[in-house]
């Protein structure tokens, strides 16, 4: 799935960061983890984005 929205909020915490995207009244979580292909650079450069940046993301969405 890929979401284009304006980034609402963001913070990292060790190997994973939090972002609050939002379009319009629809707001969505979505969570980066140091994992894998994804270093803890990338998870600490990611937090320092502005808010109201227009970012796209190409997720797996999980049902928790």
């Amino acid at each position: 799935m890929i979401v284009r929205a304006r980034l609402h909020n963001s913070r990292s915490k060790g190997k994973l960061a939090f972002f609050v995207l939002r379009e319009q009244y629809f707001t969505v979580q979505a969570l980066l983890s140091a994992e894998g292909d994804i270093s803890k650079g990338m998870v600490s450069y990611t937090a320092k984005v502005p808010k109201e940046s227009i970012i796209e993301i190409k997720a797996k969405v999980v049902v928790p």
